[in-house]
């Protein structure tokens, strides 16, 4: 049985009134988890404030009412229409967030269907209930078709259905698409407005693009595998399927503005996705660090254990205890009784003896106490501390709990997260369950898109038909951010065309420009941080004091002329300021207003202090980095450009209903919550098998051996042998050593219960061998493997020089400067690049509150005076 449809589940609007379910037309059999259903409790009616009386039964299950599609008019990508060709994680995550905001998605299987159907998360057992699962996650919302596009009719099937699709979103890596006969060139003659997205590990071109790849070895040459601030470990993985999930929000974010593009100029467009630049993506600017060191004369620094104590046991489990800075850390010595400790938070922070002793002098104080009364004590002195979550403690925790963020799937049969994101006005929503394989290829005898056929227009910009596209040329935007997951969402809207305004003021500088910045670089130290430069190309800069009542009235002017507001303050700072949505909503009814708190505009722990490693702790990100018999590692803080892909989908999302309906809305991005939704696996798992997903190190369930490596000159190469055919070839690569031809190693069951037996060898060979010469040996016979790119290497790489991922942008006071571009390459388009350098502060002052505004020479010289606006953070002149 399943809903017809037609039929609808919405999170977080309960709805009264059922439908009742029909029997499937399809003959076929729906991959599923192999346990038996069991029912759940209806979550409360927000508008009563209790749980719903009598709960609808769907497939016999207690479940969320259904109500009919034909209701739900305010989806706000319902006239989206997608293909989905691919397999894994992805291609399918990119169209699922597509699909929950009311995309039509049909899924392309091949004979067979998608081999993610027969993925379980437990591979050891032979009865792992998990199997099936994640499919079921990534894919509600959707249709599926197979077809054997390796035969010509159809191949020609498949050009009918793209003619009436926006979007094709596939992952077959460079070539696929042309070995079905199926190019880009043949796709835009059936559909001269087709958006294709293109999903692969190093991007269509380029030295690197066709080789052998695995997760581990593209997270070596994305510069994800590291030793994450622990001094004296190899370097590991980042666990789970993290880097593919945050690929996948890249892809979506791309696909929606490569859809704008195609509606505005009529013309077909092509994004190239880069695993790896997506991966390079989220890093805080290693490349422009490592040249602020050289500048200073210092070397990259030493191995250090940051933060400190970060995650440790306590009487309940674990709990990440994230110390900042130099206050913080006398803090947190009082509060555990060791004062002692006060003068020697840089002995901490090198770790060896010190460090050791420091565990075992505060271990009885942790253990005394749970992970939320720790947090409460150390959040009371603003010490950003979480309890470290995983599988089992995700739903449990008070924030998620109290916010209903983990729910039922629409069948009942496990527990995944909800939404990455709140839209006041048209929430994403739970419409069908994941379709059997080809279940609609009967709709392939008719038109076979639900989407309405007249999509809505959007007005393209008025620009030079030579010039490439911008395709949010005329759109506006207030940068109220800090850091980094805000101010990237205005650095991509900005790179496409928008006018962003960044918004700071000398009393409060964006923190950000303080990062891998020092006083010794000149007065102007505070302009010269590249993880600030990096986050704020492509805007200009503006300061204002809303605390004045003359910046207030500035500012209330500016709102007016914006089409979006984007904040990731802590809650109650921009009411603080006097300017909450029904202010903002009241001097800008068309206004978008985009928040992205840490933890959620509302909840138990709302006021807390939080940030990158926080939310990676707090997510379950840390809890599967490291081995599996030592405590979970924090993946690398970069979450925050992953929450601003996210961002970019919503608001992508909210602007297309906008100017369909004229209706603005407000966004609520919690951070913590979009690091829960890419690591939906564990909370699935565990609630299906009551088995918790563990850490592997640098190992793999499915390969043997993987592994890193250290060689003779002291870079480290990753590598993977999938199958028994690899491992000959390894031999082969190793100079077919004896022991290589040991019986033993012949199947993947032996090779992976001698495991370590291998890591031995593999590391004996390759502390013979220069890195690189290593790589190449691997990859001559077919074996995937990866130097592990580090900093110093990042701007003369031979696959990012030849891909030109590194961009020079001129900037006011330092000159040229490389940076690197977004790792969506549209064409036509900018492919990625960025239109112009990141701002000095308040350097647009005078050309907008003067050219645009009308202030007078004498008011800004006034301004300037009660310090409303200025050029030099207050306190540094």
């Amino acid at each position: 049985m399943f809903p017809r449809p037609t039929d609808s589940v919405t999170i977080g609007n309960w709805l009264t009134g059922s439908t009742a379910p029909r029997a499937s037309s399809s003959k076929q059999t729906r991959t599923g988890c192999r346990f038996p259903p069991s029912s759940f409790q209806v979550p409360p009616d927000p508008e009563k404030g209790r749980s719903l009386e009598r709960p609808f039964l769907i497939f016999g299950l207690s479940a969320r009412p259904f109500h009919r599609r034909e209701t739900m008019t305010r989806e706000p990508l319902a006239s989206l229409r997608v293909i989905e060709l691919g397999s894994g994680v992805s291609a399918a995550y990119a169209t699922k967030l597509l699909a929950d905001l009311g995309a039509d998605v049909i899924k392309v299987e091949p004979p067979g269907g998608d081999p993610l159907r027969s993925y379980g998360t437990f591979p050891d057992d032979p009865r792992d209930p998990t199997v099936g699962c994640l499919f079921r996650y990534l894919n509600t919302n959707k249709r599926s078709i197979v077809l054997d596009l390796t035969r010509p009719e159809a191949a020609a099937t498949f050009l009918r259905l793209a003619s009436g699709a926006d979007l094709i979103i596939e992952n077959l890596g460079p070539d696929g698409l042309e070995r079905l006969g199926l190019s880009f060139e043949r796709l835009r003659e059936a559909n001269p407005a087709i958006a294709l997205i293109r999903i692969s590990d190093f991007g269509q071109d380029g030295p690197l693009s066709r080789i052998p790849a695995t997760d581990c070895t593209v997270q070596a040459a994305g510069a994800w595998i590291s030793k994450h601030f622990s001094a004296g470990r190899e370097p590991v993985q980042v666990g789970g399927s993290i880097s593919d999930y945050g690929c996948a929000a890249h892809a979506a974010a791309a696909a929606l503005t490569a859809w704008r593009t195609a509606r505005q100029s009529g013309r077909a467009v092509i994004v190239d996705v880069s695993k790896q630049e997506c991966l390079l993506s989220t890093l805080p600017q290693p490349a422009l660090y490592y040249e602020t060191l050289q500048q200073l004369g210092m070397g990259l620094p030493e191995d250090r254990v940051f933060p400190v104590p970060g995650v440790v046991p306590c009487k309940d489990g674990m709990v990440g205890i994230n110390v900042l800075t130099a206050q913080h850390h006398a803090d947190f010595c009082n509060l555990v009784g060791r004062p002692e400790y006060i003068p020697r938070q840089l002995e901490l922070n090198a770790g060896g003896a010190t460090l050791e002793q420091f565990y075992r002098d505060i271990e009885p104080w942790l253990m005394e106490r749970t992970a939320e009364e720790i947090v409460e004590m150390c959040q009371a002195f603003r010490i950003p501390a979480i309890p470290v979550g995983n599988g089992r403690n995700l739903p449990e925790m008070a924030q998620f709990k109290a916010r209903s963020f983990y729910v039922k799937d629409i069948e009942g049969r496990f527990v995944q997260p909800g939404f990455p994101y709140r839209l006041e006005k048209t929430p994403p929503t739970l419409r069908r369950p994941a379709p059997a394989p080809g279940e609609h290829n009967p709709a392939l005898d008719a038109d076979p898109w639900q989407a309405p056929k007249q999509r809505p227009r959007v007005g393209a910009p008025s620009q030079d038909p030579g010039t490439p596209p911008l395709p949010f040329k005329g759109l506006r935007v207030l940068d109220l951010g800090t850091f980094w997951a805000g101010p990237y969402v205005a650095c991509y809207l900005g790179a496409q065309g928008a006018d962003v305004i960044k918004i700071e003021s000398i009393q409060r500088p964006d923190g950000f420009r303080y990062s891998a910045a020092y006083p010794q670089l000149g007065k102007t130290w505070y302009e010269q941080g590249g993880p600030w430069q990096g986050t704020n190309l492509n805007k200009r800069d503006l300061t204002l004091n809303l605390d004045s009542p003359e910046g207030k009235r500035i500012f209330e002017r500016l709102v007016p002329t914006a089409d979006t507001l984007i904040e990731n303050f802590a809650p109650r700072v921009i009411e603080n300021f006097g300017f909450g949505p029904s202010r903002l909503r009241e001097l800008n009814p068309r206004l978008i207003i985009m928040r992205l708190p840490g933890f959620g505009l509302e909840g138990p722990w709302r006021d807390y202090v939080g940030w990158g490693m926080s939310f990676e702790q707090g997510s379950g990100m840390a809890w599967l980095t490291g081995k599996p018999d030592e405590l979970p590692l924090n993946p690398g803080g970069f979450s925050d450009p992953l929450v601003a892909m996210h961002a970019l989908v919503a608001l992508e999302a909210a602007l297309e209903h906008r100017e369909r309906t004229g209706e603005a809305q407000i966004i609520e991005i919690a951070q913590l919550e979009v690091g829960a939704c890419i690591t939906a696996e564990q909370v699935i798992a565990y609630s299906v098998s009551g088995r918790l997903q563990m850490r592997t190190g640098n190992r793999s369930e499915r390969m043997a051996p993987q592994g890193v490596y250290k060689c003779a000159d002291g870079g480290w190469v990753a590598l993977s042998v999938r199958n028994d055919a690899e491992w000959e070839r390894m031999a082969q690569a190793l100079g077919s050593p004896a022991w290589a031809a040991d019986p033993r190693f012949s199947t993947f069951p032996g090779r992976k219960q001698h495991h370590d037996e291998l890591d031995r060898r593999i590391s004996e060979w390759a502390l013979t061998l220069p890195s690189k010469e290593a790589v190449n040996r691997l990859r001559e016979g077919g074996i995937p493997a990866a130097k592990i790119l580090t900093a110093p290497e990042m701007y003369d790489d031979p696959h990012l020089k030849a891909r030109e991922f590194y961009q020079y942008l001129p900037h006011a006071l330092l000159g040229r400067k490389r940076y690197p571009r977004f790792p969506m390459r549209q064409s036509p388009g900018l492919r990625g690049a960025h239109r112009f350098g990141a701002p000095t502060l308040g350097q647009h002052n005078r050309e907008i509150l003067m050219g645009e505004l009308g202030l007078s020479e004498a008011e800004i010289t006034e301004l300037e005076r009660k310090e409303v606006i200025g050029t030099v953070p207050k306190g540094l002149r």
